[in-house]
């Protein structure tokens, strides 16, 4: 399939190179990650790979990682643990290696009363500057050091969220799903809803990671301990964003993102308001550090979550997950800012489908929002359909609504199939890759337990699937690295 957007691609980097967008192919590539050779987290495990995180990460010039997050069939939303594969070339090349980065674990006691909960790891996402990437003359004009291979290169965060699962009768419940069954859930989810990292390097062999430190809670510097994790104070729940942060500049010291942080309310919500966080290059200590955080920012009458950031010229675009309170309605909230930690201006809303949708500005220069559309006559968050949208990043109103795939026009095994949780990759040469789940609704919204074959037509197909965007010609790369032609 192809198609052909309607506004004029903007090149963040250079504004007045805006320039007609020309025809982008789009091809369905087929099943990419289906299974895993860890112990505890392979299909005959009963646990499938399901959400690929925030894309793909480029730790080298020919060293692409893929973070993803695997899941488990007994429950709702029930993520289990975060892997990691470690690529040749391109994020579908050839595999080198795979590991677990954190693992979902049973009989978690995370508040110290003796409780057998189930930790739950999901949506992994991460950032940093590639082995030997070097500074080019992007540094807001400033000359000294271009060519040299940035100091904080091969220095990489990975980051997820993590909750509490209750085992019962076979069963995992959510704590935000499930408060009849379990009513202390939204309270337990409340103290144990936050956000976990890790640092790690390329390995001096270049064929695995190397890890920096071990995971933990993420902290704001100066909050290292105690109940607050951040200055916004204690009795507050965080979740991150679906996409990854972006720099600030091209020098990359600095990387800002748009977080959720929910106060302790007595409701199951998992959204509610949402910051700027910032992370820092510490050079001494050779590590990354959240040095900032930005004022709450709500809607009226609305929960707000699941953030996506992107530059475009010299703005922030910031794409929102927003539902009413009674979560009858849905739409995507939108805010344009030239400053993330200042005033954000008014919202605008575009009507949505009340699933998780993100935004990304494409290798043609197009923001384009990337989410489900809901077939007709099927439930409210029917995902059986991929879809984008053109994003006009001046009005931001999507028009041009495109189809990337259909399950329905699929010979898959499944019952109510999802194809959702899209994200997309860092161009290489014409292509983009778009990386998104695969499985049946039961894999995810169990209320009973399920026991599927490990055999079985629907179980075997899940996984994380994939697309190309195909570009007319080369889509220059956001790095340039020390010697094009040799391993840094």
């Amino acid at each position: 399939m192809s198609f052909s957007p309607s506004v004029l691609a903007v090149n963040p980097v250079n504004p007045q190179a805006s320039e007609r967008v020309p025809e982008v192919a789009v091809n369905y590539l087929g099943p990419l990650i289906t299974n895993t050779t860890q112990p505890g987290e392979r299909k005959s495990d009963g646990v499938i790979p399901a959400h690929p995180g925030g894309g793909a990460l480029q730790v080298a010039q020919d060293r692409w990682m893929i973070f993803f997050a695997t899941l488990n069939h007994q429950g709702s939303d029930c993520n289990r643990s975060i892997l990691y594969q470690l690529r040749q070339d391109s994020p579908d090349g050839a595999l080198l290696s795979e590991g677990v980065v954190d693992t979902g674990i049973e009989n978690w006691d995370p508040l110290d009363r003796g409780d057998r909960f189930v930790k739950s790891c999901g949506m992994p996402i991460a950032f940093g500057v590639p082995q030997g990437a070097t500074l080019e003359g992007q540094d807001q004009g400033q000359s000294q050091g271009q060519g040299q291979v940035m100091p904080h290169a091969n220095v990489f965060v990975v980051k997820w969220y993590r909750w509490a699962h209750l085992r019962q009768d076979g069963c995992l419940y959510n704590p935000a799903h499930h408060a009849q069954q379990w009513p202390e859930g939204p309270s337990i989810k409340n103290q144990t809803m936050r956000v976990e990292w890790m640092q790690f390097r390329l390995n001096e062999a270049r064929d695995d990671i190397e890890r920096l430190t071990e995971p933990t809670v993420l902290r704001q510097r100066g909050y290292e301990s105690g109940d607050s994790f951040c200055e916004l104070g204690p009795g507050m729940q965080m979740n991150h964003a679906m996409k990854s942060p972006v720099p600030e500049d091209a020098s990359c010291r600095t990387w800002v993102s748009v977080d959720t942080f929910t106060p302790y309310l007595p409701a199951h919500y998992a959204h509610g308001s949402v910051a700027a966080v910032r992370f820092a290059f510490n050079e001494k200590r050779g590590l990354y550090e959240w040095v900032d955080v930005g004022r709450t920012i709500a809607i009226p009458d609305r929960l707000v979550g699941e953030a996506s950031v992107n530059r475009v010229q010299n703005r922030y675009l910031i794409a929102l997950r927003c539902f009413e309170y009674d979560n009858r309605g849905s739409d995507t909230c939108w805010f344009s800012t030239e400053d993330l930690f200042g005033d954000w201006g008014t919202p605008t809303f575009t009507p949505s489908s009340p699933v998780p949708r993100i935004a990304f500005v494409c290798g043609d220069g197009v923001m384009r929002l990337f989410s489900n559309s809901r077939k007709k006559n099927r439930a409210i968050d029917d995902r059986s359909i991929l879809s984008c949208w053109d994003v006009d990043p001046q009005a931001l109103q999507l028009s041009k609504q495109r189809t990337m795939l259909d399950a329905g026009t699929m010979v898959w095994p499944f019952n109510d199939p999802f194809v959702d949780m899209a994200k997309l990759c860092p161009p290489i040469g014409r292509r983009q890759l778009l990386l998104f789940r695969v499985i049946d609704r039961a894999h995810t919204q169990a209320n009973v337990e399920l026991s599927p074959s490990a055999n079985s037509a629907a179980f075997s197909l899940a996984g994380i699937h994939a697309a190309e965007l195909l570009y007319d010609k080369p889509v220059a790369s956001q790095w340039t690295f020390a010697n094009q032609n040799a391993d840094a």
